[in-house]
């Protein structure tokens, strides 16, 4: 089993609102999935509990965690093909992911770049990370993602983005691509697959991490 850890040391960056609809992408493209909710309201799993897709009768499962950390085993793995983590602010992945060698797991970052007290801090948290992995034995797979999911203007979102990693030596770790403004009314709103553009967005930064759509 495959683990997406979808973590930013920060709220409001869109951790909740990308975690769900990634495990919903993947369910939807016929994937076995295990959604793990450590977030505090537990939003992704109330909004996946609604989708036909993670009904009692589905192949895929919902795991509710509140507050706490990033578990070492996922019992009935073998059962699932991924397991998309929702994590809190508190966990961070210097705290959660640098315990070892963990090959399987891959972390996505996203940041909304209209946060500008997040566009500050949060390339200095991740890039002492980064450092961190220098001193252990973790295979840590990080990708960071522009997340204008909330509005704003795509090009000049990942600009200011690429300009602070880059003032902190981390640029190479920025997907180029963008998850845009999810324009769809829903009754779920976390769920943004309702727009081709996010939708096609999601899938693409989905295959950049090596997985099969």
């Amino acid at each position: 089993m495959i683990k997406l850890v979808v973590n930013t040391p920060k709220g409001g960056v869109g951790k909740t609102t990308t975690a769900t609809n990634i495990a919903l992408l993947l369910a939807q493209q016929g994937y076995r999935v295990m959604a793990v909710d450590l977030a505090a309201g537990l939003l992704m799993s109330q909004t996946l509990a609604s989708c036909p897709e993670f009904s009692a009768e589905s192949s895929n499962t919902i795991v509710q965690n509140e507050a706490q950390s990033i578990p070492d085993n996922f019992p009935g793995a073998s059962s699932f093909d991924y397991a998309v983590l929702d994590t809190d602010d508190t966990f961070t992945v210097a705290e959660d992911l640098l315990l070892g060698t963990r090959p399987s797991w891959k972390v996505i970052s996203p940041v909304n770049p209209n946060d500008a007290v997040g566009l500050s801090r949060i390339p200095r948290e991740i890039r002492a990370v980064v450092l961190a992995t220098l001193l252990t034995p973790s295979e840590l797979s990080l990708s960071i993602v522009t997340n204008m999911a909330y509005g704003g203007d795509s090009e000049n979102g990942y600009n200011q983005l690429h300009q602070q990693l880059s003032d902190n030596s981390i640029a190479s770790l920025l997907s180029s691509i963008v998850l845009p403004h999810g324009n769809v009314l829903s009754e779920t709103p976390l769920i943004l697959l309702g727009d081709r553009d996010y939708a096609e967005s999601l899938s693409e930064l989905l295959r950049s991490m090596g997985v099969r759509l």
